[in-house]
């Protein structure tokens, strides 16, 4: 039996209308008009697109970005290789736009309002003048001066541009109406990264300004508000409120980590007339600048570490935390941290004073290593050096070290086995240090880190990647073991600590293709692969091209089209690798602060037992991967390793260790009565107070001192002794801040501990009752008349 379909119903066809989208295109230019280096152009969150970069191309300096829908729009431009700059800008797609940007330099856009919220949906011609009965728009510079004639408003929009980053400039509009005109003008700082792009109000105005110090330096991260708006002093000191309404008075207050630094302020508000500069009566005073001296180190498990910072002027004291958890408050530049646990640590230290806080820009890495098992694929020690050339153009030479494993989370949020690889390259400064956490399972990276050296900057990059592979028929599959054709999802998040710079994010879906028995040629070698071919679903490109050979143990080359970086692709080819032939310590030699630590090595096959020598010392014999080493005094020692196996010893190279042992101040600081979270607690006059803290070996004396902290600032030393018990009697009425350090035998002298705070009420006694004889009866009526005649003269007398 046949069944004819209606033609609407047939599988072809349909009802759904696609929607039409638009390119835009343009040109890319410096600030002087010349064509610009490669830039990425991007629209909301879709795919960048890339300027052409080829000179010999007749598209030189171009650009072309399709696919976007009708719309209001962002849009950024990100000068790659022109300072890493970028500008936002909003823009309203209704048919292709041609866009050209110039580096250094953005526009403004503007939404216009009527007094009741809607569009304003007037046209205006561009030979408006302001002052006229008509709608206009202008824009001046810092001094008034006129930069850009009367711009026509279409539907209730109009931008002007394109102007320098970083300058001052004025917006002006006037609004006609028969007679009844007003006007609007808002003073701003141009912004690269993020739009300038003003709502103004019929019947509305801005106040703007400066606040200054005492001493007239610009305060920034001051709040200006007038409790419906709000605005944040930019570095320079400037704010800008905006829409306030014309003929209102506002009460505008200045608030800094809100203390008030400026009496508020009535301001009536006219039109046109936005200055409002003020000028602080109060010294404030942020903590200075706080920076980490390492931006990311290694240790071995059940080894500690001396986490040290640098702070700035104005910090009375320093909060540390991991992972966001607060670990610790002192007004020390250092903090010993040991853990039992591998893993990656993350800390930011802040700087704090009475007037607020800063925080450090680059956080500090700490990698705790997990003792390696012994049928681990790789092992410490191992090494691969690659040629690597990027496009466009840039080569330079890189060497992967295995340095240990440990499990961390893919960007899928699974837990992963990971190798852990140290980073060299022959383009890094001193101090520039990088790692990458590899799958043990397909030998992907599953994270990388890169920290520019101190010297330079403090930018840092972090990214997560997952990699997660299925067969044809949705099961879970392994990359490197699988013999036909797999499903891949990619997930990659790249945090880019470069201000200004945004982030990066891809998720793609892939085929992979997997190609045996295919010979290579590199500089290293020839060899037999596994030839595995990525596709991207979407656009059909391949991604990446991996080649994988077991005596290597590792990719012999890869070639990265979705490297996340500023290339385009970037091709790794293997020089050379490197299989250890002695022991291998994990331990990092160089300045230790510390007089107790742990020496790791990691596992060299086949041995029977390791020796440890300390400047040719015999100081360990056994089978552990690791030693305790405690209790030395300042200087500098050698260490290597001795691997017997079958009564063969194997010698490692050198490891160098200098000390210069810093003592910690006491810590644990308990007192009785309990301290109130930890650092402060209350308590009345003439009562005693008793403190303790940790005992520190081979004590020469605690000194413990007492600053009356809001009287007249004395310090006072009220002990000096052994002992880590005492009893203060005496506190003056206020806050005290107490702080305890230390010395010990061999001359070393610690920081001051973190501040405690007593707070000594005073005792009020009652007021004396003599002994009178009784008193005569008194008069209610009487008395009801006097008080009420004082009360009628005292009221006379405050009215007149």
């Amino acid at each position: 039996m046949m069944v004819l379909l209606p033609i609407n119903a047939t599988e072809n066809s349909t009802n759904e209308t696609i929607e039409e989208t638009f390119t835009i295109y343009g040109n890319i230019y410096t600030k002087t008009g010349e064509i610009a280096n490669l830039t990425s152009i991007k629209v909301d969150s879709m795919k960048s697109s890339w300027s052409n970069d080829n000179v010999s191309s007749p598209d030189y300096g171009t650009y072309t970005f399709e696919g976007v829908t009708a719309g209001e729009h962002t849009i950024r431009a990100y000068f790659m290789n022109d300072g890493h700059t970028v500008s936002y800008r909003k823009i309203l797609v209704e048919s292709d736009i041609e866009l050209d940007w110039y580096v250094g330099m953005n526009w403004v856009t503007i939404k216009l309002f009527d007094e009741n919220g809607d569009p304003y949906l007037q046209n205006v011609n561009d030979n408006c003048e302001l002052g006229d009965d008509e709608d206009c728009s202008k824009i001046t510079d810092s001094t008034g001066v006129l930069i850009e004639n009367a711009n026509f408003w279409d539907q209730g929009r109009a931008e002007f541009g394109v102007y320098e980053i970083g300058e001052y400039y004025s917006l002006i509009t006037t609004f006609g109406g028969n007679g009844d005109s007003t006007c609007n003008d808002i003073h701003f700082k141009m912004s690269g990264d993020t739009p300038n792009n003003f709502e103004v109000f019929k019947g509305s105005q801005s106040k703007y300004g400066y606040v200054k110090d005492p001493n007239g330096a610009p305060l920034p991260g001051v709040s200006v508000s007038n409790g419906v708006e709000n605005a944040i002093t930019n570095s320079d000191g400037f704010y800008l409120l905006q829409n306030l309404t014309v003929g209102n008075t506002e009460l505008i207050t200045y608030q800094q980590n809100g203390e008030e630094i400026v009496e508020p302020i009535n301001e009536f508000i006219n039109e046109c007339d936005g200055w409002l500069n003020v000028s602080s009566t109060i010294d404030i005073n942020l903590p200075g600048n706080v920076t980490f001296e390492s931006s990311v180190q290694t240790i071995p498990i059940m080894d500690g570490f001396q986490i040290k910072w640098n702070g700035g002027q104005y910090t009375d004291e320093y909060e540390l935390f991991v992972d966001g958890v607060s670990i610790q408050k002192t007004q020390s530049e250092f903090y010993y941290f040991w853990t039992d646990k591998p893993g990656t640590y993350e800390f930011d230290v802040i700087a704090k004073n009475r007037n607020g806080t800063t925080s450090s820009y680059q956080p500090f890495i700490l990698i705790v290593i997990q003792e390696q098992r012994n049928e681990d694929w790789w092992s410490v020690g191992m090494s691969w050096d690659y040629h690597i050339r990027h496009t466009p153009e840039y080569q330079h030479n890189r060497t992967y070290t295995a340095v240990g494993s440990e499990i961390i989370k893919d960007s899928f949020g699974m837990n992963k086995e990971c190798f852990l690889l140290r980073v060299s390259d022959d383009s890094y400064e001193d101090g520039e240090k990088a790692y990458r956490w590899v799958d043990s399972e397909n030998l992907l990276n599953i994270k990388t880190y890169w920290a520019d050296a101190p010297s330079s900057s403090s930018y840092y990059v972090e990214g997560t990647m997952g990699w997660d592979f299925t067969n044809l028929n949705g099961t879970n599959a392994d990359l490197l073991t699988s013999d036909s054709s797999l499903n891949m999802h990619f997930n990659r998040t790249n945090i880019i600590g470069v201000p200004g710079h945004p982030n990066g994010y891809d998720d793609t879906q892939n085929i992979v293709n997997i190609y045996k028995n295919v010979m290579i040629e590199t500089v290293a070698g020839n060899f037999s692969t596994t030839y595995f071919q990525i596709i991207d679903l979407k656009d059909d490109v391949i991604s990446w091209e991996l080649w994988y050979n077991e005596t290597v143990r590792n990719w012999v080359k890869i070639i990265d089209r979705l490297p996340g970086s500023h290339s385009d692709s970037v091709i790794s080819e293997l020089t050379s690798y490197d299989v250890p032939t002695s022991p291998q310590f994990i331990t990092e030699g160089g300045d230790f602060s510390v007089k107790d630590y742990t020496l790791e090595w990691g596992v060299f096959p086949g041995t029977e037992f390791y020796q440890l020598f300390e400047n040719d010392v015999l100081i360990y014999e056994g089978k552990d991967l690791s030693f305790e080493i405690r209790d030395r005094n300042d200087g500098e020692f050698t260490y290597f390793l001795m691997a017997f196996r079958n009564d063969n010893p194997i010698r490692s190279t050198s490891l160098n260790v200098n000390i210069g042992y810093i003592l910690p101040p006491p810590s644990n600081i308990k007192t009785i009565p309990e301290l109130n979270e930890g650092i402060n607690l209350k308590i009345f006059e003439n009562e005693s107070i008793e403190i303790s803290w940790d005992e520190i070996e081979n004590i020469k004396w605690y000194s413990v001192i007492v600053t009356d902290y809001f009287g007249d600032g004395i310090t006072t030393e009220v002990y000096n002794g052994t002992e880590n018990k005492i009893t203060i009697d005496k506190l003056n009425v206020g806050q005290n801040r107490i702080q305890i350090k230390a010395a010990i035998e061999n001359g070393k002298v610690s920081e001051y501990s973190s501040s405690i705070f007593v707070n000594v009420e005073p005792v009020v006694s009652p007021p004396l009752v003599e002994n009178k004889e009784t008193p005569a009866p008194i008069n209610l009526a009487l008395s009801a008349v006097v008080l009420l005649s004082a009360a009628i003269i005292k009221r006379r007398g405050f009215n007149g």
